[in-house]
């Protein structure tokens, strides 16, 4: 608790700071109509598939603008989106490269020394609101997640208990804007092994799992491989959720294997 308090983003990440130091950077922006990126969605035929989000460039200043829009605490922007920063390719020293001043670039120094003396695999920054959800999965990464502002809640179950996710095989999509207003989903061709579950429509699929909340100045450490969906607040004045993350290499030793097993036996439950 209170790592990541004495980070000068702690104090400074307000978001008036932020669209004076970004305003007009281009950023990359996930965009869907309902929050739910990287999950699973119906389509107008009651179809469920896996769908990506529509990525766009746009300016941080005209994100904040959609993602702060009149009715963004309840159905959205003006068009009906939900906008999130999550893109996940070393973000923080790419497209936020001016706030590298402002957070440790590599994480604190005990992670460093904890995870074998190798600078993060990438660091990553996030901005967005209650309307998003991480639906379940896990990484091949030892996660930091440091919050800023607002709240994180991390929903886990362990490596073993993969079954617990329900994943079922779906057809690949993305989200895409339509000509007019809403957004269609354009299958890809491929199908992908996901778990459908979502918060607010399965909760009782969620009671067994480990409810860990990180709060603005926390750091969570989210080990490798464990299923984690992930909600997320505003601050108490209504600023959006803020956090980065660090991403180191895991060791592919007995765990990784350990997992691979669990996984393969879970398929067959």
């Amino acid at each position: 608790r209170g790592a990541a308090k004495d980070w000068p983003a702690a104090s400074k990440w307000s978001d008036d700071y932020l669209e004076e130091t970004l305003g007009q950077t281009p950023i990359t922006v996930a965009l869907t109509p309902n929050g739910r990126a990287d999950a699973i969605t119906a389509d107008d035929r009651g179809l469920p598939h896996f769908c990506l989000p529509d990525y766009r460039t746009m300016t941080f200043k005209s994100f904040l603008e959609r993602l702060n829009g009149l009715n963004a605490t309840s159905t959205g922007s003006t068009r009906g989106d939900v906008p999130y920063i999550q893109l996940q390719n070393n973000s923080l020293k790419t497209e936020f490269s001016v706030l590298l001043g402002d957070v440790p670039p590599n994480g604190p120094e005990w992670a460093l020394e904890a995870f074998g003396g190798c600078e993060p695999e990438a660091v990553n920054v996030w901005m967005g609101d209650e309307r998003s959800h991480t639906s379940f999965h896990k990484d091949h990464y030892e996660n930091l997640y440091a919050v800023i502002s607002g709240s994180k809640t991390f929903l886990l179950f362990p490596p073993h208990e993969g079954f617990r996710i329900q994943k079922q095989t779906y057809p690949a999509a993305s989200f895409k804007l339509s000509e007019g207003a809403g957004y269609d989903i354009v299958p890809d061709g491929t199908t992908i092994s996901w778990s459908p579950l979502d918060l607010e429509k399965d909760p009782r699929s969620f009671e067994g799992a480990i409810r860990c909340r990180v709060n603005a100045g926390d750091v969570f450490y989210l080990p490798a491989l464990w299923f984690h969906y992930v909600t997320q607040e505003r601050d108490a004045d209504g600023s959006p959720n803020k956090s980065v993350n660090y991403w180191f290499d895991m060791r592919f030793g007995p765990s990784y294997l350990a997992g691979q097993l669990a996984d393969a036996l879970s398929e067959e439950l």
